[in-house]
């Protein structure tokens, strides 16, 4: 399905939900336009002038409301991050068999840790297919100017990431065929992110860095905008293009 054939399903799947499931979107969705208009004056004045300058009162938002309402009450709103995850670039690595697992997910959320590092953090309500009740992926950063080539410098880059063991119930486990353990493709291996620092000196080592840099893409994409913008990826104002799509 096109982007533009998904937005209009998003859209027509939206109109049909409960009108009080469609109040909980509506009021995040015109939170994230205030803040985006309120984005681009600061970055207007900060151009055109020369200097910020403050806000209108009748531009102002009680941003410590903000995290508590940008995004809908996610039991409230069936499949929510399901739909969300479905509408971004990262679609492909959502299997049909994953589906019910994600179906259980209520929240994704990223946290900050001390130095150069975050940590995406996926919530789950209880489900028959792993006792965890959060999933983490871990990743470590480096903010570093190699003295030999300073020009080269391009901000932080990846050093490390770290998942985490998912404690599958019995026979539930996504990521290995349940007959004979064989691996199949999964969103859930995600977590079982490539323990190795970036180290160019050989081809092994120099595919294991790849590796990392594929991975680390992924969680900044979420990072950056899956998770802040999530309420306009389930009602399908953003939808992702990915695959054959952009090659038309």
């Amino acid at each position: 399905m096109r982007a533009e054939e998904r937005r209009q399903f998003l859209q027509v799947m939206v109109q049909a939900l409960p009108t009080p499931i469609q109040n909980k979107i509506v009021v995040p969705k015109n939170i994230q336009l205030e803040k985006m208009k309120m984005e681009k004056k600061f970055f207007d004045e900060s151009i055109i002038e020369g200097v910020i300058e403050p806000l209108d009162e009748s531009s102002e938002i009680d941003f410590g409301r903000v995290k508590e309402v940008l995004l809908p009450d996610a039991k409230g709103v069936p499949s929510f991050w399901l739909t969300v995850l479905r509408n971004t670039m990262i679609t492909d690595m959502i299997k049909k068999h994953d589906e019910p697992a994600l179906r259980r997910l209520i929240d994704v959320t990223v946290r900050y840790d001390v130095g150069h590092a975050f940590k995406l953090e996926f919530h789950f309500e209880l489900n028959q297919f792993f006792d965890n009740s959060v999933l983490t992926k871990k990743y470590f950063l480096r903010s570093s100017i190699d003295q030999n080539d300073p020009f080269a410098y391009e901000g932080h880059e990846v050093k490390s990431c770290q998942g985490c063991d998912i404690d599958w119930k019995d026979k539930m486990n996504l990521t290995v065929k349940t007959n004979n353990n064989t691996p199949v493709e999964s969103f859930f291996n995600f977590f079982n992110s490539p323990q190795t620092s970036i180290n160019n000196e050989d081809d092994d080592e120099y595919e294991e860095a790849k590796a990392l840099q594929a991975d680390y893409k992924i969680g900044h994409f979420l990072r950056i905008r899956v998770i802040p913008k999530a309420v306009l990826y389930f009602t399908g104002d953003i939808v992702d293009k990915y695959g054959d799509e952009d090659k038309d």
